[in-house]
């Protein structure tokens, strides 16, 4: 089986977003892509599964983080990551991520 890659994007956003709407945002997204969220006041972060390279990847996870935020009415004022990770496995929590908590979503 292909070892399928992940995309995390965490963005400050204009206002701040509860989990509950977050979680409907990131699954409109990303479907069953879905990896994870991480909500903290006014900042979020959504992790996804991806079979593609590092470009195009992070340029269509980008362009769809600012698409879903934008048709819910919100709006990215600052990106704080955009990574692409390498297999299916990465970890979500990182030594120096210390803003987030990365909570798995269900597929």
């Amino acid at each position: 089986m292909k070892s399928r890659n992940t995309t995390m994007l965490s963005a400050c956003l204009d206002r701040e977003i509860d989990h509950r709407e977050a979680v409907a945002i990131a699954r409109k997204m990303h479907g069953a892509d879905l990896m994870a969220i991480a909500v903290r006041g006014a900042i979020l972060g959504i992790a996804n599964r991806t079979d593609l390279t590092p470009y195009p990847a992070l340029e269509l996870a980008g362009e769809a983080f600012v698409d879903g935020l934008a048709d819910a009415g919100f709006t990215v004022r600052s990106w704080r990551s955009i990574e692409w990770l390498s297999g299916a496995e990465a970890e979500l929590r990182r030594a120096g991520d210390h803003h987030l908590h990365w909570h798995p979503m269900a597929a």
